[in-house]
């Protein structure tokens, strides 16, 4: 409960950071409550935009939310007023939004160089074990980051999560990531466990709904595997 009671805190916080005119984020479970009590859901999970001559729409799946007017988005700091502009949302560098790569709880196909893809996964994730390899075959030359959250397998996956991220080799926990349990790791008594709350706060800003999340090089966000994964790692690296 304690675990859920902060996710929450940091959602929210995350969620008011993000517009400067809102009141301040909630840093206790009281002011989780009140916050949570200004804000009533709608029946709704997907959102929609269209174009009709010189109008835009916002509409739910099931068509029967319809907005009108204009939409901001805070993550690009800008209005969506076309369809390109709604293509773009779906592309964010983690940076700009509070989530530096090197600073999550992530190991690494590389030691050093700067990060060309992140796979948000969970060593319980069977779909994400069937990708792991296609992706460092796609970017031989690159670094991905595989950032470990327990989305998947929960109170199971904590312990495999705590052991890969602070084992002294990144490339012994990549492979046990993989499926070699014959991989002894070495705990690395310096670890910073720390780093992983962040996994969490940025799978709950995303609004991870499957797993594993791919994030290519230009920063557009995939959740599930890519239809076309090759050309999805290539986009920018041309």
């Amino acid at each position: 409960m304690k675990r859920f009671v902060l996710t929450t805190i940091a959602a929210i916080s995350l969620s008011c950071s993000a517009n400067a005119n809102q009141v301040a984020a909630p840093t206790s479970p009281e002011d989780v409550e009140q916050t949570l009590n200004k804000v009533v859901p709608l029946p709704a999970n997907k959102l929609f935009f269209a174009e009709d001559g010189d109008s835009t729409y916002i509409f739910s799946q099931s068509g029967r939310f319809v907005f009108t007017g204009k939409v901001y988005d805070t993550w690009q700091k800008k209005y969506i007023e076309n369809k390109a502009d709604a293509l773009n949302s779906h592309t964010v560098r983690l940076e700009e939004i509070g989530f530096p790569p090197e600073l999550l709880g992530a190991i690494h196909t590389k030691q050093k160089g700067q990060v060309d893809a992140i796979v948000i996964t969970d060593p319980n994730c069977s779909a994400c074990k069937s990708i792991y390899d296609d992706i460092e075959d796609a970017l031989p030359d690159s670094r991905v980051a595989y950032v470990l959250t327990n989305l998947v397998g929960g109170e199971d996956s904590v312990d495999a999560i705590t052991e890969m991220y602070c084992a002294t080799s990144d490339e012994d926990a990549v492979e046990k990531l993989k499926g070699d349990d014959d991989i002894e790791l070495v705990y690395d008594n310096d670890c910073d466990e720390t780093r992983l709350l962040k996994n969490i706060q940025l799978a709950t800003l995303l609004d991870v709904q499957r797993l594993p999340v791919v994030i290519n090089s230009v920063g557009r966000i995939q959740q599930g595997v890519p239809a076309d994964l090759e050309a999805f790692l290539g986009e920018g690296r041309e």
